[in-house]
């Protein structure tokens, strides 16, 4: 037998054993787990870092903008996005870049002629072009101008205010210099073009062509209708003692005539928009088709949409996790009856529930509440055959047997054995569902189906569909809601993936 010198054996630190650190390490959660493979996937992070910013721009779009639901401006519609903090820079200034006639440059001269405000932007190119007209060749001059889209509007003939807004605005010319009141125009002389819209603008004489016919100095023949002071005439018109006038007038120009309601007016609707409001036009995503804020609009839309969606999926979420559960623990003959049930509802296409809901139900309980109980109607079948599939999985396992046997009632089995296992494929169809009944609520309010404006609401598909007609003049009422559409569809999809990797199971601790 050897010896062995005992100075050549240590007592070993517990602490610091092979291994013996990480069993001495805290363990995760299965939330805090989750969270964890969440953020490994990278692309559902930058979809919800999106999500985060749409709700965002839902909750605090309202306070960045001076116009509410209600504001409809008919002389601004399908008009151009601007910012006065970037109208300088000759980008979102609210203007439109296209190809004008002679006549077309003419008309928006005389805008600037008469108030001072000029729609054009700028002057891009200048050309000739020849057009052929049957057997005729005839050469024109073309110019393509950047124009701003509410300065073009000019002046408005026949326009209506009461005596008491009459005074006010002279009182508001006086205090501040602008000009706001033109003087009327002898629209008998005009050949019809004084008719629709813009006709305000032609104040000057023309021929039938609408060509200004020019006096013995080159210069354009004014039409304005001249009375005067001691003429028994004067009492047609609205008094205008002391009210500011263009320089032209001698004394004797009239700015507004009597009617049942006040006085039929020419006013420069730029300068009485910001007499109005006390600000110039300032819709940051432009004006749609009701000449309403496209910006304020998308938040109010958004809104609705994203509320409608969020609504539903967790109502469908509670109906079919608790159907769904019933079925797949007890099986047998309630797992039959209720599966027919589902089947006969799954059968009645969500089209016709919808369509009966809106021309029945709607009248009673209004638009959206019968909105909400047509998609659950069905909408929780998916999440209950969900649920049920999952609870045939594990009700067997031996972790239940092994609970029931320890005298663990059924609601205890469900909610605390079986259901937490379910709980990621669960999560996922319900965050699957959001996108989707956002994209059914888009589809039913875009064909008409369901019509919001009743409600006193808009949503995502009112708005796209409203910009429909529109494209090519006014790009821009589509392009922000099918922007904002398309990008809360596929985030919400990217979420969904990562929401079904983290809150599985089997992949805990991977």
């Amino acid at each position: 037998m050897q010896d062995l010198n005992k100075e050549l054996f240590v007592f070993a630190d517990a602490k610091k054993e092979e291994g013996e650190e990480k069993a001495l390490e805290k363990s995760k959660g299965f939330f805090a787990d989750a969270l964890e493979r969440f953020a490994r996937n990278k692309s559902s992070v930058v979809a919800a870092a999106i999500l985060v910013f749409l709700v965002l721009f839902v909750c605090l779009a309202p306070l960045f903008t001076p116009y509410q639901m209600t504001d409809k401006e008919s002389l601004y519609q399908n008009k151009r996005p601007i910012n006065p903090l970037f109208q300088s820079l000759g980008v979102w200034d609210g203007g439109r870049e296209n190809e004008f006639t002679e006549d077309n440059f003419r008309y928006f001269s005389a805008i600037e002629r008469e108030t001072g405000i000029s729609p054009i932007i700028k002057l891009k190119k200048k050309y000739e072009k020849t057009l052929s007209v049957g057997s005729t060749v005839k050469v024109t001059t073309m110019y393509r101008l950047r124009i701003n889209s509410y300065k073009e509007v000019g002046v408005v003939n026949g326009f209506n205010l009461s005596k008491e807004e009459f005074e006010a605005i002279v009182n508001y010319q006086n205090e501040t210099g602008r000009q706001v009141l033109y003087p009327l125009v002898q629209t008998e002389k005009l050949h019809g073009f004084a008719g629709g819209e813009g006709g305000g603008n032609y104040w000057y004489e023309i021929d039938a062509k609408g060509k200004p016919i020019l006096d013995e100095n080159g210069e354009w023949k004014p039409l304005y209708i001249s009375v005067a002071t001691d003429s028994p005439l004067r009492g047609m018109y609205a008094p205008y003692q002391g009210g500011k006038r263009i320089p032209a007038d001698d004394g004797t120009f009239v700015y507004g005539q009597a009617n049942q309601s006040g006085y039929s007016t020419r006013i420069c609707f730029y300068e009485y928009y910001q007499y109005k409001n006390g600000f110039t036009p300032r819709y940051l995503f432009g004006t749609n088709t009701y000449g309403q804020d496209v910006f304020r609009s998308l938040a109010e839309g958004a809104k609705f949409s994203m509320l409608l969606a969020l609504g539903v999926a967790a109502l469908n979420l509670i109906i079919g996790a608790v159907y769904g559960a019933v079925e797949g623990y007890f099986g047998g003959k309630t797992d039959l009856i209720m599966e027919r049930i589902a089947d006969v509802l799954s059968g009645v296409p969500f089209t016709v529930v919808v369509t009966l809901f809106s021309y029945h139900l709607a009248a009673k309980v209004g638009v959206v509440v019968s909105f909400l109980f047509a998609f659950l109607t069905t909408g929780w079948i998916s999440t209950a055959a969900l649920t049920r599939k999952q609870f045939y999985r594990f009700k067997n396992r031996e972790y239940i047997m092994a609970a029931r046997t320890l005298g663990a009632g059924h609601g205890r089995i469900i909610w605390r054995h079986i259901f937490p296992n379910s709980v990621g494929a669960i999560i996922t169809s319900a965050a699957m569902l959001i996108p989707s009944v956002i994209g059914m609520e888009t589809t039913l309010t875009y064909l008409g189906i369901v019509n919001l404006s009743g409600a006193g609401t808009t949503s995502l598909g009112t708005l796209i569909e409203l910009g429909k007609d529109c494209m090519e003049l006014a790009p821009h009422v589509i392009l922000f809601p099918a922007l904002f559409l398309a990008l809360l569809l596929v985030c919400f999809n990217l979420l969904g993936n990562g929401l079904r990797d983290a809150f599985n199971p089997s992949l805990r601790g991977a």
